[in-house]
């Protein structure tokens, strides 16, 4: 958690370090590290601060600044990137459908495919606040994920919607979430290829699995600098569910490590839009 970061939405400029570890630590979050790092001739102090696992709302910049906000008794200031006006939650609102669905497993599932994509800059604001979190920037797409999981904590996927079309030989996809298929390999972004059994949740596209679900994308659907269609995924799984298959494959990664806190479906809406825009 970058200071400079919470600065912006909580003013804490004038609190002494010191006196801010005390107040998270009798706040319940644990700071395991203050780390000093040099980013362009700047000062910047990193807090390494852990949480419980019912806390999950405190995973992201945003939430642990509400605490720190309320520890502190202070206002939380509205930065004007949120406060901008844009019509993606009327438009993406306009054209959702909704889809009944039973299973204790996955709560929330949204998608949307975005087309004709050129332009995958990052601005320079993104990557200084990544650096800052100590995460390197790749100067690619996957700079827009990693910003939006440090801000509101949810982890989005993004698939090469182009190489999904091309595999499964038509434009019209079913997005389902189902267990997967005993003796399914299943070639991921790491490049290591896991046995899939129906104990381990995936994503999948007409009944091919783009995902084990709430862990890790397939390596056949990673997008690249070149791809100009996108699918994004936003879910919320069951934590427990995401813990029992990461443990069984000997896998946990960012996207996981989320879930397995119980996340809630209160801003990942919100969160959502905030990606897309």
């Amino acid at each position: 958690i970058p200071i400079s970061w919470v600065n912006e939405i909580v003013k804490i400029e004038n609190i002494q370090l010191d006196f801010l570890i005390e107040k998270l630590t009798l706040g319940g979050f644990e700071v395991e590290e203050v780390i000093e790092l040099e980013v362009n001739n700047q000062k910047q102090i990193t807090l390494d601060v852990s949480a419980t696992a019912n806390r999950s709302d405190s995973l992201s910049i945003q939430g642990l600044s509400l605490e720190i906000a309320a520890l502190l008794n202070k206002s939380i200031e509205i930065s004007d990137y949120s406060s901008k006006s844009n019509n993606w939650k009327q438009y993406i609102e306009e054209r959702t459908t909704s889809i009944t669905n039973s299973d204790t497993n996955c709560s929330i599932f949204l998608a949307i495919i975005v087309e004709n994509f050129s332009n995958t800059t990052v601005p320079k604001w993104i990557t200084q606040k990544l650096i800052n979190s100590g995460i390197i920037p790749s100067y690619d797409l996957s700079d827009f994920q990693d910003y939006v999981m440090l801000e509101t904590g949810y982890p989005f996927c993004i698939y090469d919607f182009g190489k999904m079309c091309s595999k499964l030989k038509t434009s019209n996809i079913n997005l389902s979430v189902s267990s997967g298929k005993s003796e399914q390999s299943f070639l991921a972004t790491n490049n290591l290829t896991y046995e899939l059994d129906n104990s381990i949740l995936t994503i999948t596209a007409n009944e091919t699995p783009i995902s084990i679900a709430g862990v890790i994308e397939a390596e056949e659907f990673r997008y690249s600098k070149d791809t100009k269609e996108f699918l994004i995924e936003g879910s919320i799984f069951n934590a427990a569910k995401i813990r029992q298959q990461s443990r069984k494959l000997g896998l946990r990664t960012e996207r996981s490590a989320r879930y397995e806190k119980s996340l809630k479906n209160t801003y990942l809406i919100e969160s959502f839009y905030r990606l897309i825009s």
